[in-house]
C-alpha cells in the first residue's frame, strides 16, 4: 500500500505549471517512493516548485526519482485542412535531449551563477535516469486507435472532459481508416463549435481541439499506461489522461472475459483527520523545502510499513507518528483521499 507513484504532466489540460507542487508535496509524505518522469517542461517546473538546492538534496537523499525522457510520442499530419488530412504515429525527440545541459540552463535561470549551475546539474545527472523510447509503446497505440469502440468512447471523453458545454452529436462518430500507416478521421463532431467552448477556458495560443489532438490523447495514454507497467506504479497524471486509462484498462479487462478485480486492485481509503499539505505547498504559506525534515521523520516509519501486510489501520498510525512536532501538526484538517 502507498508504494510508488509516478508523477507526470498533471494539468496538461490546459495552461499553466505541469507540476501540482502540493500534489507533489503530498505524495511525498505519503508514498514510499514517488518518480517525477517528463521532459524539459517537467524539469523546469519541478525546479520552480523545489527550488535548486532542495530538488537535488530530495533526488541525493532518495525522497524523489527522476525520469528523464527526451523523446515523446506524438501524432503527425499531412494534407492538414484538406479531405485528404492523413495522421500517422511517430516520435519527436526535444530540440534539447541532454540532461546535464538542460539541468544547467535551468539552474541558471534559477540561480543567475554559472558556476554553481554546473555543480548542482551534474549532482542532479548523477542521481537522476534516462531511458530510450521503447518503440512497442507505439505499436501499441496504434492497435488503441484501431479499437473502434475504445476509441470513439475516448473521444467523446475528451471533448466532455475539455468542453463540457459542447453538445456532442448522438450518436457521436469518431473512427479511422487506415493506408500505409496512415490515418484518414471520420467523425461527426463540429470542431469548429468545440473550440469555441473550449476557447472560453483555454487560449487558442495554448491549443484547440482537432482530430489529432484526440489522436494524440490516445497515444499519450498509452504511454502512461506503459509507465505504470515498467515502473509498477500508481500515476499522478491529469483527469483527462486518468479518464482514458480508466476506459483503456475497463475495455482490456472485458475483451479478456476476466473480472476487473482480479487483474486491477484499486485501493481507496479515506483520512478525516489528515492535514491540508497540498493547500499549504500550493498557496506558498509552506514550501517543499520545508518538508525535509518532515521527510527525513518518515523515512524509519515508510521502512517499517513497507515490511507490513496491507492494512489501512498500518497508514493512519503512520501518519498519527509522523505529524507530531512538525509544522503539518498546525494544518488544518481536512478529508484526503
Amino acid at each position: 500500500m502507498f508504494e510508488s507513484i509516478c508523477v507526470t504532466r498533471q494539468t496538461q489540460d490546459g495552461p499553466g505549471p505541469v507540476v501540482d507542487a502540493g500534489l507533489l508535496a503530498e505524495a511525498m509524505v505519503f508514498y514510499q517512493k514517488v518518480s517525477v518522469i517528463g521532459e524539459q517542461a517537467v524539469l523546469a517546473d519541478l525546479v520552480a516548485a523545489c527550488g535548486p538546492d532542495t530538488l537535488v538534496t530530495l533526488l541525493e537523499d532518495g525522497h524523489l526519482t527522476l525520469l528523464y525522457q527526451p523523446t515523446m510520442g506524438a501524432v503527425a499530419t499531412v494534407g492538414s485542412g484538406t479531405r485528404q488530412e492523413r495522421h500517422t504515429v511517430c516520435t519527436v525527440a526535444r530540440a534539447e535531449s541532454d540532461l546535464q545541459a538542460v539541468a544547467e540552463g535551468l539552474f541558471l535561470t534559477a540561480t543567475g551563477k554559472e558556476g554553481r549551475s554546473r555543480r548542482l546539474a551534474r549532482r542532479l545527472v548523477a542521481h537522476a535516469k534516462q531511458s530510450p523510447y521503447d518503440p512497442a509503446i507505439l505499436e501499441a497505440a496504434r492497435s488503441d486507435i484501431r479499437d473502434a469502440p475504445y476509441l470513439e468512447d475516448a473521444a467523446s471523453a475528451v471533448l466532455s472532459s475539455l468542453a463540457p458545454a459542447y453538445q456532442l452529436p448522438v450518436p457521436t462518430r469518431f473512427s479511422v481508416t487506415e493506408d500505409s500507416g496512415y490515418f484518414g478521421v471520420e467523425s461527426n463532431i463540429d470542431f469548429a463549435t468545440a473550440n469555441e467552448v473550449y476557447h472560453r477556458v483555454v487560449p487558442a495560443s495554448y491549443s484547440s481541439l482537432s482530430p489529432r489532438d484526440l489522436l494524440f490523447k490516445v497515444v499519450a495514454t498509452r504511454e502512461h499506461l506503459s509507465l505504470a507497467a515498467v515502473e509498477g506504479a500508481e500515476l499522478l497524471i491529469s483527469p483527462t489522461c486518468s479518464r482514458l486509462i480508466g476506459m483503456r484498462t475497463d475495455s482490456l479487462i472485458n475483451a479478456s472475459g476476466a473480472s476487473r478485480k482480479q487483474l486491477v486492485r484499486f485501493q481507496e481509503m479515506a483520512f478525516s483527520d489528515a492535514n491540508a499539505i497540498r493547500e499549504a505547498v500550493s498557496s506558498g504559506e509552506q514550501t517543499i523545502a520545508d518538508l525535509l525534515p518532515v521527510l527525513e521523520k518518515a523515512r524509519k516509519w515508510k521502512e517499517w510499513l513497507a515490511k507490513q501486510p496491507d492494512n489501512a489501520n498500518l497508514v493512519h498510525e503512520y501518519y498519527k507518528s509522523v505529524v507530531p512536532g512538525t509544522w503539518l501538526n498546525r494544518l488544518p484538517s481536512k478529508v484526503l483521499r
